[in-house]
């Protein structure tokens, strides 16, 4: 109370009303999550956790991926209106975990606005792995994955420096370079390169190389989140991240398909000869890869480690079953969501700190690889089957993790209740 009191004398000085600071410190927040992959319904949920804690007497925040808009009222009359607009996302999920550590405190201590500003910039400012190590990472993980699926150790290699250049565009390029026209231009390098290098004599399999570094692009857990947020209510936000994801998946599949009619020839079928085990321990390795890359904090790479291994097995053993992909998918992704959440609440951060890197294992880049290869065969047919394989598992992933976010979401009420009816 004395620090929400503090807070009502400092505004008398300052040009803007109280409300006017608070919300936009609280936008500042907001703004913040979404830019690092914050989920839409967090974002609408700090923004008014934290003017309610500063004595805000009412609260309405609507966001969607690229705008956020806020209207605050205090007790004492003062309203503000404001709106955000954001031209860029990104996983960076440590500045993700920052600005939420940020909302915890704001809401369990109520320190004075200058304060919480200055946090703010801290966490702006905050850098974990520097640029090099970060490109080693997507370099290192696109030649893992490549292994994984066949390829040898010189196509690992390949895939490793075609990795670290397609690294290297998606920074370079900047922020006003349009992001569908960088996908697929990301794309279109990726294949040619891998293609070029069998064409070559250097490569040995196209397809391993390719899927090695398609890895790097698709955006299966992004179709994931947007029937989550679908099927939870956000019914604009959730339609437009459909709409990007489909957008993205059609971007990479022309990029490789463009490249790879150029060479033909060295547009090898998928082979795959890697021993299981081999496989688990690449996985594993590729996982923590992806953590460097989405800027986790190094004392969660075992826990991601373990989580995407353990989904990768899950969802291995369903499918050797003879399940529906569906299946599969829906059953390793539950236990990627419940081990999320489960390490969100021991660990104190978001789940999709542990989600994101966790779903990676058994996103569908590999289908979305094959569909392109039998369209560019002519086996339409085929294409259509594996372009419905990859959307069985989008959808799979999407409702194994909406499953374990409501079960959560009954347990959280239920607990709400219980305390509530003892406090009467």
């Amino acid at each position: 109370m004395e620090n929400i009191i503090t807070n009502l004398n400092e505004s008398v000085s300052a040009p803007d009303s109280y409300a006017d600071r608070l919300l936009c410190i609280a936008l500042n927040i907001g703004e913040g999550m979404l830019r690092s992959g914050g989920e839409i319904s967090r974002v609408e949920n700090t923004v008014e956790r934290i003017c309610l804690a500063y004595g805000a007497e009412f609260i309405e925040v609507f966001s969607i991926t690229s705008v956020i808009i806020a209207a605050v009222r205090m007790k004492n009359g003062e309203y503000s209106s404001q709106v955000r607009r954001v031209k860029a996302t990104s996983n960076d999920l440590l500045r993700l975990e920052l600005y939420n550590g940020i909302s915890r405190k704001i809401c369990n201590e109520t320190p004075p606005l200058s304060s919480v500003k200055e946090l703010i910039e801290e966490a702006k400012r905050k850098r974990l792995y520097p640029s090099w190590v970060r490109l080693i990472a997507a370099a290192f993980t696109a030649g893992l994955f490549t292994v994984s699926f066949g390829g040898n150790l010189i196509d690992g290699a390949v895939a490793s420096f075609i990795g670290a250049i397609i690294f290297n565009i998606d920074r370079n390029l900047g922020l006003n370079f349009n992001k569908m026209a960088k996908i697929a231009f990301n794309s279109f390098i990726g294949g040619f390169l891998a293609c070029f290098s069998v064409f070559i004599g250097i490569g040995h399999n196209a397809a391993a190389i390719i899927i090695g570094t398609v890895i790097l692009l698709i955006p299966g857990l992004m179709f994931g989140t947007a029937l989550r947020n679908l099927l939870c209510g956000d019914l604009l936000s959730g339609s437009l991240e459909i709409v990007r994801a489909c957008l993205t998946a059609l971007m990479i599949a022309l990029g490789y398909l463009s490249s790879t009619l150029i060479f033909k020839g060295a547009y090898t079928p998928l082979e795959n000869q890697t021993h299981e085990l081999i496989r688990f321990l690449l996985v594993a390795l590729g996982v923590i890869g992806f953590a460097i890359i989405f800027n986790i904090k190094p004392s969660r790479l075992f826990y991601v480690s373990v989580g995407g291994v353990g989904t990768y097995t899950i969802f291995s053993l369903l499918l050797s079953s003879m399940l529906p992909l569906f299946a599969c998918a829906l059953v390793a992704s539950a236990f990627s969501a419940l081990y999320s959440e489960l390490c969100a609440r021991i660990l104190r951060a978001p789940s999709i700190v542990f989600l994101l890197p966790c779903t990676i294992p058994i996103v569908p880049g590999r289908s979305l690889y094959s569909a392109m290869s039998n369209l560019l065969s002519g086996n339409n047919s085929l294409s259509l089957e594996f372009l419905y394989n990859a959307a069985s598992v989008g959808v799979g992933i999407a409702c194994g993790i909406i499953f374990v976010s409501i079960l959560f979401s009954i347990a959280s009420s239920a607990r709400a209740y219980f305390f509530n009816s003892l406090k009467k």
